[in-house]
């Protein structure tokens, strides 16, 4: 290798980039957020990924049922299909691109866009409000004019979105995302904290910011059946369905990649059900990212492949291809 020593800094996004400005780092992943505030003594690398940001439902109602470590699980609203259905198409995917991305990124429609896994017709129009409102009425839940809401057998549609304190990008989407379904009568609520806080109470019961993508279909497994269901951070919202976790064995069972596709893109959506947005809307996918990275002119960091989800960390996977071009 040409460089004998790295080292490596573990900071918060602020910090990394007044690093950046000060001259003290050679290398510094940015939030797609403050890409355009890149030091002017160094380059903006911008490296393409499958890194991408959702909102993840609660799927089960709270029955006071609890979690190994106590956490509460289920949520009344999200556990309505109504209510993600509206939230999905409400989302106005590239003006959340363009907001909270500053424009370093695409939309999402699921967990796996443009790689062979995924069904390629898993995508929405623009944001559609009238059908959003139209399903939310034929599920009963009515408007109230004293506040705007919709309420459901005296359950408002109001509901918590969860984030991250640290991560501005899941901040922004959050806040930007809950203005957009702010005029159906649905309330989401921002509201950060800390991943152990999150963990410990929030993880079953509240819809979270989310952040996954892998070049591997083995997230999507992981992700959708029912027997991770409460496992980690990955099924969560406790999603389950049967026929979805038949096409998953299927494509873990399968003799070929190209048959094990047509059961992970079935998986998805298979004409009848699924768990993407023609079928359980488990989640609203809002995003994928382009990792944005700062780097000292004199560092050549080779040729960049395609990252997965990994907070700064892909670039890295060339790193014998690094090389100084100053003397």
């Amino acid at each position: 290798p040409v460089f004998e020593r790295l080292v490596f800094l573990f900071t918060d996004e602020a910090a990394t980039l007044s690093a950046a400005h000060a001259g003290q780092v050679d290398l510094a992943a940015v939030p797609p957020a403050l890409a355009e505030n890149i030091p002017e003594q160094m380059h903006r690398v911008i490296m393409k990924s499958v890194d991408n940001r959702g909102i993840l439902f609660p799927m089960q109602p709270a029955t006071g049922e609890k979690a190994d470590n106590g956490a509460p699980i289920g949520n009344n609203v999200t556990a309505d299909l109504a209510i993600r259905q509206a939230v999905n198409l409400a989302l106005g995917r590239e003006t959340l691109v363009d907001v909270a991305l500053n424009g370093f990124g695409r939309p999402a429609f699921g967990p796996a866009d443009g790689l062979p896994w995924s069904h390629k017709d898993e995508k929405l129009a623009t944001p559609n409000l009238s059908r959003a409102n139209a399903l939310l009425d034929e599920a009963g839940w009515v408007r109230k004019e004293e506040d705007g809401l919709r309420y459901k057998n005296g359950q408002p549609a109001r509901f918590r979105l969860t984030y991250p304190t640290s991560d501005t990008t899941r901040q922004q989407l959050a806040q930007v995302s809950a203005e957009m379904v702010r005029p159906l009568g649905i309330e989401m609520q921002p509201t950060g904290r800390h991943w152990d806080e999150i963990q410990r109470e929030a993880l079953h019961q509240d819809a979270i910011v989310f952040g996954f993508g892998s070049q591997s279909p083995q997230e999507v497994y992981y992700l959708f059946h029912s027997e991770h269901a409460g496992f980690g951070f990955y099924n969560s919202g406790y999603y389950a369905n049967e026929a979805v976790d038949q096409h998953l064995d299927a494509a873990q069972a399968a003799a070929n990649t190209e048959e094990a596709n047509q059961h992970w893109q079935a998986a998805q959506w298979d004409g009848d059900t699924g768990y993407g947005v023609q079928g359980d809307t488990s989640w609203a996918w809002m995003v994928n990212l382009a990792h944005v990275y700062a780097t000292n002119r004199c560092l050549d960091l080779g040729e960049l492949g395609v990252a997965p989800h990994g907070h700064g960390w892909p670039v890295t996977a060339n790193l014998l291809e690094w090389r100084w071009t100053c003397d």
